[in-house]
């Protein structure tokens, strides 16, 4: 297991970019794209085993937009708030946050580049073959 690739996931870090950066270029030089699972969305988890997130949407903004930042020239698939959608649907998420989660889940917040994949993640997809990671098993999660 110490050998396979897995995904990065960064969770809420003040400033996610050194992280983000640090993963990209390592892969990068193995000719590999980064796997990413950004999980930082406000009330996280529905207070669950992963609760947390940012204090407000706008604290979600800001944060995703470093990750995005941290990615600028890299070859990278992101994994946005893999539980997100699948916790609108469950009734997990309180009525409060139901409008928010939904746009933070699924619209754009800011310009991304021309390799940029923007669609919202799937809830609980399998996990890729071992072939499809990307980050090398040396960068920490």
């Amino acid at each position: 297991m110490a050998g396979e690739s897995v995904a990065m996931w960064p969770t809420g870090e003040a400033d996610p970019g050194p992280a983000v950066r640090a993963a990209t270029t390592a892969v990068a030089r193995q000719d590999r794209a980064a796997l990413f699972m950004a999980c930082n969305i406000p009330h996280r988890d529905c207070g669950r085993y992963s609760a947390g997130g940012a204090a407000d949407a706008e604290a979600y903004r800001r944060w995703i937009g470093q990750v995005a930042d941290a990615l600028a020239g890299s070859r990278a698939l992101v994994v946005l708030e893999p539980d997100a959608i699948a916790h609108l649907v469950d009734g997990c998420t309180p009525g409060a946050y139901r409008e928010e989660r939904a746009q933070l889940s699924t619209r754009r917040s800011r310009p991304a580049g021309p390799d940029t994949d923007r669609s919202p993640a799937p809830a609980r997809r399998p996990h890729p073959p071992p072939e499809a990671r990307a980050v090398p098993s040396g960068v920490r999660s």
